[in-house]
């Protein structure tokens, strides 16, 4: 239930988004309970805006009945949007998505250099649309979006690779890697209590884990997992340095990346060079190939597999303004 109460006393009070989880089977009830609570604390609640979310459809169905004012699919808690049925955006997600690809758009007039054009993305755009996402991971097509508009607006290379860009450059601004926000709530609730494990839908648990075995981990006991690609280990069972969590997971999203542009048809495709013998990749130094790719356009159309080479340009047709590099 989400309420705005003011009322008049020596010290002014205002209490703002109260909200309550009840499982028992008669919800109709949870509200008079409600505020029954609130009136034995001396708050005065503001039916009005009261909000009743319902995940299974018999009992919404009963509770529709008894109070069709306040039953909804959807609810926003402290801007987090969640709802209990399949769905896409919400408004208010949409409006923050809009919002983020207008920045972007602006950006991209502004004509910075390249490391403080993306900095100014990540700080101005896309941190308009990264928070909220505690109980799902955002789109993939959303993360692929707003990627695609970042690399527009930085010049974007002919024939260059998604995925090595993604994993060169995403790791620290790229919607995908959603995970680090819940690692970084779940290293701080360790301080204070212990974590609980869930598998039900729309827990912040099982969206991590949903998220975490899409891109390449194996859970191997309650809040542990390992992934095979790039050597990582992530261990919730006691507490941990938050920074160094979320290092693991960026790492370990950047060998995924890597991984998906081995599995493209692309004529780079073959990354053994960088594969390990143990069945993982080598350990990369991602901050110097940033740097690297950061230094000139020259530089970053290498990293990102932009350049022919001359056995691929023999079964290329030719046309007009395609850049070609040459290595030696």
């Amino acid at each position: 239930m989400t309420n705005g109460i003011h009322f008049q006393s020596p010290q002014s009070n205002v209490c703002n988004d109260i909200n309550c989880v009840n499982k028992s089977p008669f919800v109709g009830e949870v509200p008079s309970l409600e505020c029954d609570w609130s009136a034995s604390v001396g708050v005065c609640e503001n039916q009005a805006k009261a909000v009743a979310v319902v995940p299974i459809p018999a009992r919404r169905t009963t509770l529709r009945r008894e109070l069709p004012q306040v039953v909804q699919l959807d609810v926003e808690l402290l801007g987090s949007c969640s709802m209990v049925s399949r769905r896409g955006l919400l408004p208010r997600e949409h409006a923050r998505v809009d919002s983020c690809c207008k920045t972007l758009t602006l950006l991209a007039c502004a004509r910075l250099p390249f490391e403080r054009y993306m900095r100014a993305c990540r700080q101005f755009a896309v941190a308009k649309v990264a928070y909220g996402w505690i109980a799902r991971a955002p789109p993939l097509t959303l993360s692929k979006k707003l990627r695609s508009l970042v690399r527009a607006g930085s010049g974007r290379i002919r024939a260059a690779s998604v995925w090595l860009r993604a994993a060169w450059l995403g790791g620290g601004m790229h919607l995908d890697v959603f995970a680090t926000q819940l690692v970084g709530i779940f290293s701080l609730l360790q301080w204070s209590r212990a974590l609980t494990w869930s598998t039900c839908r729309g827990s912040p648990a099982h969206a991590f884990d949903s998220w975490l075995a899409s891109h390449g981990w194996d859970r191997t006991a309650e809040w542990k997992w390992t992934h095979s690609d790039s050597g990582c280990r992530l261990d919730f069972s006691s507490a941990g340095d938050i920074g160094q969590r979320q290092h693991v997971v960026r790492d370990a999203w950047r060998a995924w990346c890597l991984r998906r542009h081995m599995a493209s048809e692309r004529r780079d495709a073959q990354l053994d060079c960088l594969y390990h013998a143990a069945g993982y990749f080598r350990p990369i130094d991602w901050h110097a190939t940033r740097k690297f790719a950061a230094s000139c356009a020259e530089a970053r159309t290498l990293a990102c597999g932009a350049t022919f080479s001359p056995a691929a340009l023999g079964g290329l047709i030719v046309l007009p303004h395609v850049h070609l590099g040459w290595l030696h």
